[in-house]
This record gives structure tokens, C-alpha cells and sequence, in this order.
């Protein structure tokens, strides 16, 4: 049985090719937009082994996403790996306490080789 990952990214061209990247790594993924297309997911029942998170999403954003997320005791166990391009990430990466975290333009093979780490 296939682990499940929950991607969270709002470029539809880099969110295609990263599940893609992933399904063809034996991956289930379910992919949201936005933080508040991804908590939907969550509260209809998705349990991922792991999220993908980036930071600079539209409306619910991959910060408030975070906050959300580790008040849920449903979803506070799931690792969060970062996923951004967003200029000051290594000054502001330790306030979302992430599992790891990656820079844009990602390295797949590096990102599936985390993603076992926790799936």
C-alpha cells in the first residue's frame, strides 16, 4: 500500500510535476492550492504520512497553514517538510518548527529521500 503525501502548492506547473515526481515514487498524493483547500482535505479525512508545505500560498497562506495544523492534535504528529522560494527562509524557518525543509528550485531526489524518512 502506497503512502500518502498532502502538497500543498499553488503553482499548478510545479504542482504537477512534484506529484507526478512523487507518484512515480510509489506515492499517493492528494494536492491543494492553498492552506484552506488543504485543511478541507484534513478535516474530510485525509491522514497523510507526511505534508508538503510551501509558504507563499493565496488567501490561507503556508504560515497560518502551520499554526492550524499544529493546534489540530489530529494533525500535530504529521511531518511538515517546506517546500519554498520565499528570500529570508533560513531566518524564518525555525518559527514553523518544520521536519525539514527545502529551497526552490527543489531537488527531487533529495525531497523523496526526506519524504522516507517519515513515510
Amino acid at each position: 500500500m502506497a503512502h500518502s503525501i498532502l502538497l500543498i502548492e499553488d503553482d499548478a506547473d510545479l504542482r504537477e510535476v512534484m506529484a507526478a515526481f512523487l507518484e512515480s515514487q510509489d506515492f499517493d498524493v492528494a494536492c491543494a492550492e492553498n492552506g484552506a483547500e488543504a485543511l478541507r482535505l484534513l478535516w474530510r479525512g485525509l491522514h497523510p504520512c507526511a505534508i508538503l508545505l510551501d509558504l507563499m500560498l493565496p488567501g490561507l497562506d503556508g504560515f497560518a497553514f502551520r499554526e492550524f495544523q499544529r493546534a489540530n492534535p489530529a494533525w500535530v504528529h504529521i511531518p511538515v517538510i517546506v517546500v519554498s522560494a520565499m528570500d529570508d527562509l533560513a531566518q524564518r524557518i525555525q518559527e514553523l518548527r518544520p521536519a525539514a525543509w527545502f529551497k526552490k528550485p527543489v531537488d527531487l531526489d533529495a525531497l523523496a529521500t526526506a519524504i522516507t524518512r517519515y513515510c
